[in-house]
């Protein structure tokens, strides 16, 4: 059986290949780990110039204990958006693709309007305490 050099087909791209495997650095891409929602309350995944993502802060601000903020530019921007998307996709019930997304003890409340509405229904819960 013949061997097929994929370097002398005209099918191959230099550049492709230069992209898969020197910029986007495939071996980075399969390790990539990301913050995972905590079991103990709020864990937040924003992105940076999103209105919503501001306004959750401010819904929070007064939450104890504080949330914890994943910020997920690095993701978004650095070629790790689909797998990022694919983490978010097993720790939520439905498919969610914008920001912010907000979880409490590990489980998904969506986004900003949900989180609202989430806060509404909870407000007096012992689960967390607001410091005004």
């Amino acid at each position: 059986m013949e061997k097929l050099n994929l370097t002398e087909s005209p099918l191959f791209s230099t550049t492709l290949f230069e992209f898969v495997v020197c910029r986007l650095n495939l071996s980075d891409y399969l390790k990539m780990e990301f913050p995972t929602p905590s079991a103990e309350g709020f864990t937040i995944y924003t992105k940076s110039n999103c209105p919503y993502c501001e306004k959750v802060k401010a819904l929070f601000a007064h939450t104890i204990p504080e949330p914890e903020y994943v910020n997920c530019d690095a993701y978004l921007n650095n070629g790790y958006r689909d797998a990022f998307l694919n983490f978010i996709r097993g720790h939520t019930v439905i498919e969610h693709r914008t920001f912010p997304m907000v979880f409490f003890q590990g489980e998904f409340i969506g986004g900003y309007m949900d989180s609202v509405s989430f806060m509404n229904t909870n407000l007096f819960s012992s689960n967390f305490i607001m410091d005004f």
